[in-house]
């Protein structure tokens, strides 16, 4: 794993680099693995849908991860182009409907940034 990354997309930088050397990966349907996705769960739009909720810091590691993995020579096209969509629905997300608007914001522009500049590791608030 790219621990560089830090926390999150470690699993999918992963696999995208297996796959571009040509490894195989498999699923195993009767694994189990405890694991919880966000911080909490928050119902929105009058209760028609729900979100994961993060916290700012971990807005931050989601956009710049994100933006890194599109730097990787190994990462597919087809899941870029699938998960850029994904950013301003995001980004939408936790600056409208999630509290704390603007630390999401700020984090989230952050972490877009340190993206782009290629900036990895653990980041200090």
């Amino acid at each position: 794993m790219d621990s560089d990354l830090f926390i999150d997309n470690v699993d999918l930088e992963w696999s995208f680099r297996a796959r571009s050397r040509g490894y195989k990966l498999f699923g195993v349907c009767g694994a189990h693995l405890n694991h919880r996705l966000g911080d909490d769960r928050k119902s929105i739009l009058f209760g028609l849908g729900r979100i994961v909720i993060h916290s700012p810091i971990r807005l931050y590691f989601i956009m710049r991860n994100r933006v890194l993995l599109y730097r990787m020579s190994w990462t597919p096209r087809l899941w870029i182009a699938q998960d850029v969509i994904r950013v301003p629905v995001k980004f939408f997300q936790f600056a409208v409907l999630v509290p704390p608007r603007l630390h999401n914001v700020t984090m989230m522009l952050r972490g877009l940034a340190d993206g782009v500049r290629g900036r990895r590791g653990p980041v200090t608030r």
